[in-house]
């Protein structure tokens, strides 16, 4: 993090930097961070209760559990962006990853990185396309 609202990261072995991989950074960090909270980590935590007085009686949520009702709620607009990522080729990703740096949805971008870490063609495919493009200024 740069302090001014960007972020640089790298991955693959090409860099990245601006505001989207600060917010991508932001997203990632803070669905970690739910996984301590007591309102995420019990399936019948209340909030208006102490820790000390429901201790006993609290029932930790199964892995599969966590944040379903926040994904529900995203699916609707993540999915859309899932399937254009699965069918985009590596050019169009390269392109997408080489964006300006004040660019700030993250979503399509991280969606690519997980591609690329799943599928070894496509990735190689994208660092080249990368690697060739000019870097926008």
């Amino acid at each position: 993090m740069t302090g001014d609202g960007k972020a640089i990261g790298t991955k693959f072995g090409i860099a990245f930097n601006g505001k989207w991989v600060w917010r991508m950074k932001d997203y990632i960090d803070g669905g970690f961070m739910k996984l301590f909270h007591p309102e995420f980590l019990y399936a019948n935590y209340d909030m208006s209760k102490s820790h000390r007085e429901q201790k006993a009686g609290l029932k930790i949520m199964e892995t599969n559990e966590l944040f379903e009702e926040e994904k529900a709620s995203e699916k609707l607009i993540l999915d859309p962006i899932r399937t254009k990522v699965a069918a985009m080729n590596t050019k169009v990703a390269a392109d997408c990853l080489n964006c300006h740096e004040d660019e700030e949805e993250f979503f399509e971008r991280l969606f690519i990185i997980d591609r690329m870490g799943k599928e070894e063609d496509f990735m190689r495919g994208v660092v080249n396309h990368y690697r060739q493009v000019k870097i926008y200024a």
